[in-house]
């Protein structure tokens, strides 16, 4: 009887290898070949550009004795694409076992692209900004109006805001969430990707002693959170002779799982309120280049700065068509004397 056949691994070492960035070696292990009348005597091992059991066109058959695993220098390094290691033993009678072929590895010799981004289409937020018909002023009751159409349980406290002077992010309107808000997003694409964006904030009428707020996001599956902190600003922000609303923007991205998803934005308890306004969906595409109305660059860097605190948020984007980006590494220098201020 011929040996049993066993499994081979792409590279020396374990676990399996599913990409390499070197062109000039090859190498891989093998376990588990067994021969129980007789005794295994060698292994024979070739690489092959096919996924087959007998491509040996990058290195031929090897005599590799007991060894199990190998590795060899090629003489002409090459130029990318897929290799497969095969192996074969053979026992003390002569008897060969059959070829085991590995699941492949990529020769990846190419680093990330950096890839604008592209925010296209149309929001898929049917009024996103929360207007409704003429009223002036704030209301102080809940739930006196609820725009269209969005919708609410009778747990929530929703208040339409329209202030005189322009406090809002968007239009003329905002709401004030204490509880939930919910809308369902539709014309969707299963598989697709999707940045949510909101606007958050204290209500002006808030006194100083607020505290912190927690607030969740959820649309499908996906869970978000996002906290307004009472040291960005104590109560009314004011700017000259008027109060303003210090609106936080927060970005997600979510990737669809059914082509309608219902957005739900609401704080963690009753008792804390928030302001919200200019609530966005819209579809993602990675593009090479600026050819979009509405564009990003693969790094994108916001600042704020206050008389009593200061922040930075960055994102970027990155694309590997051979094999999945799995480290990132970010920094901030001082402009002015180079150092390190955050890794």
């Amino acid at each position: 009887m011929p040996p049993v056949v066993g499994k081979v691994n792409d590279g020396a070492d374990l676990p399996d290898q599913d990409y390499q960035s070197f062109t000039s070696e090859v190498s891989a292990s093998w376990y588990f070949f067994s021969d129980t009348d007789s005794t295994i005597v060698k292994y024979f091992w070739c690489v092959g550009t096919s996924h087959n059991t007998t491509d040996c066109s990058v290195l031929e058959w090897l005599d590799t004795g007991l060894h199990t695993s190998f590795s060899r220098s090629l003489p002409t390094p090459l130029s990318g694409g897929t290799l497969w290691n095969k192996v074969y033993a053979v026992d003390a009678v002569g008897h060969a076992s059959d070829v085991a072929v590995s699941d492949g590895v990529v020769i990846d010799t190419s680093p990330p692209e950096t890839k604008d981004v592209a925010y296209l289409g149309d929001n898929l937020v049917k009024n996103p900004s929360f207007e409704v018909g003429d009223i002036t002023g704030s209301t102080s009751s809940c739930n006196l109006v609820i725009p269209t159409p969005w919708e609410i349980d009778t747990a929530s406290c929703i208040k339409v805001q329209a202030p005189d002077s322009p406090l809002a992010k968007d239009g003329h309107m905002f709401v004030s969430v204490s509880g939930s808000i919910q809308q369902t997003i539709s014309g969707l694409e299963v598989g697709r990707q999707y940045k949510l964006t909101l606007h958050a904030g204290y209500p002006e009428t808030v006194s100083n002693t607020h505290r912190s707020v927690d607030a969740i996001v959820t649309i499908g599956r996906e869970v978000f959170s996002f906290t307004l902190d009472p040291n960005l600003c104590r109560g009314t922000c004011s700017v000259g002779d008027h109060s303003v609303v210090l609106w936080n923007k927060h970005t997600y991205r979510f990737t669809a799982v059914d082509t309608s998803l219902v957005l739900k934005i609401s704080s963690s308890s009753r008792m804390m309120e928030f302001v919200l306004d200019h609530v966005s969906v819209q579809t993602v595409d990675y593009v090479a280049g600026q050819d979009s109305v509405d564009t990003e660059e693969h790094l994108v860097v916001h600042s704020v700065f206050l008389s009593h605190w200061s922040s930075l948020h960055a994102s970027w984007h990155f694309e590997d068509l051979r094999c999945k980006v799995i480290t990132r590494m970010t920094s901030i220098r001082n402009a002015k004397s180079l150092s390190t201020v955050a890794r």
